[in-house]
């Protein structure tokens, strides 16, 4: 995932806030992230995948709290953040943090064929549903890959222990 994926995510969740809550120092903390990130001359990825979460602490301007949302968005791709009724946003999120997706697609993807999930999106590329949508060969194939990829890393991801 591109880092400027990455921060149009954090923008948008940063305008959801403010438009749904007074979290003010929130709101300011995920703007400031997405500036950080898309000044960012390392990929964010490789920064996980090399130093895992305590990389992406290391990050100017990334605390616990978003480590913990840029973790789990580059393992499933799902955007979560450690509160609940925070991180609650649309599958059209989602679906904007795979390659090749833009706002339209996303927005193809939810509302003509209904798609909310990753797993329904892996199933409608097998279908062939997407492919209605005029998405071509090479895009479908990139999105198969990136969303088996995912999926993996979120069946295989370390279960939480609560002590």
């Amino acid at each position: 995932m591109e880092n400027a994926t990455i921060a149009r995510l954090l923008l948008e969740h940063a305008n959801h806030l403010s438009k749904n809550t007074r979290a003010l120092y929130r709101i300011r903390a995920y703007r400031q992230a997405a500036n950080v990130l898309w000044r960012l001359p390392r990929s964010v990825e490789e920064i996980y995948r090399v130093d895992g979460r305590a990389g992406l602490e290391a990050i100017p301007g990334i605390g616990a709290h978003l480590a913990y949302t840029l973790e789990t968005l580059l393992r499933t791709g799902e955007f979560r953040t450690l509160n609940p009724y925070e991180g609650s946003m649309d599958p059209t999120h989602t679906f904007l943090s795979l390659p090749g997706v833009g706002a339209r697609l996303a927005e193809q993807l939810q509302d003509d064929l209904g798609l909310t999930t990753l797993e329904e999106l892996e199933e409608a590329l097998a279908d062939g549903r997407v492919e209605r949508l005029g998405v071509g060969v090479t895009r479908r194939e990139r999105l198969r890959e990136e969303i088996q990829r995912r999926l993996h890393a979120a069946r295989t991801a370390e279960p939480k222990v609560s002590a």
